[in-house]
């Protein structure tokens, strides 16, 4: 089917890591992101059917802006995950975001990047998943445009956030 919700796959890179971004022709980036030596995409992780990508449009005082969020649920709640997200918190990032048509968007840049967020949850039954719910969110001047050049944006979900944060 070619209409279905939901999301297989996301990567994140801090901005520190980009040295350029490609340019955005009718919503579409052709080229690749280009990193800065060493560093690439690092691979994101939410439990299946727990995740989402919404870009909302909304009209504010300054004109036009869309409210960029995506969510998931990361099912450890563990001193390790818990000091990954705390160091999250204090970057700002870009994300590649695949849906479940295969399709992927490039959410965010250096200039207008999305913030960390992130709450732990125990749950209220034994039968519940303790863990850490978790979001990327940003106010951009256009939608997210779909990347087209997917050279190391392959695969779905792994079972952790990529260790190699630093």
């Amino acid at each position: 089917m070619e209409n279905m919700g939901g999301v297989i796959a996301f990567y994140f890179a801090p901005v520190r890591y980009i040295a350029s971004m490609p340019l955005v022709e009718n919503m579409q980036c052709i080229e690749p992101v280009k990193f800065v030596k060493g560093k690439g995409w690092l691979i994101g992780y939410s439990t299946p059917f727990k995740s989402s990508l919404s870009d909302l449009g909304e009209i504010v005082d300054a004109g036009y802006i869309f409210k960029k969020k995506f969510q998931g649920f990361f099912p450890l709640n563990t001193p390790d995950a818990l000091n990954l997200f705390t160091k999250m918190t204090k970057e700002f990032f870009v994300l590649c975001v695949k849906d479940s048509n295969g399709r992927t968007r490039l959410v965010g840049s250096p200039r207008q990047p999305l913030i960390f967020n992130f709450s732990s949850i125990t749950g209220d039954n034994t039968t519940d998943l303790a863990g850490f719910n978790f979001s990327f969110s940003s106010e951009t001047e256009m939608p997210a445009p779909y990347y087209i050049n997917e050279e190391n944006i392959e695969g779905s979900f792994n079972n952790n956030f990529n260790e190699d944060f630093e």
